[in-house]
């Protein structure tokens, strides 16, 4: 799957960026990150549903792996968690 990305000019970026992409269920909130983690409530977590950024306000960083959305999914919406700076 190509990366949702794509750079029209560049950017200095300390520290890695990983991204992790999921195909929701029907009804689900929860998404557990299993290729990083990271340090909630720092504003380093990125969420896209079928490509469209989520504001901030859209999701919970339920802890260091979990993360929650506020609307459930419908069956087979593309989620992807990303994030700068990941700790593992």
């Amino acid at each position: 799957m190509p990366s949702i990305w794509s750079m029209t000019s560049s950017i200095q970026v300390t520290g890695r960026f990983v991204e992790q992409t999921f195909t929701a269920t029907a009804g689900q909130t929860a998404f557990v990150l299993t290729e990083f983690t990271y340090l909630p409530g720092t504003e380093r977590l990125w969420v896209f549903i079928n490509g469209q950024k989520q504001d901030a306000t859209e999701f919970t960083e339920t802890s260091s792996t979990v993360v929650t959305l506020n609307e459930a999914c419908d069956g087979g919406e593309t989620v992807t968690c990303a994030i700068i700076g990941a700790e593992t």
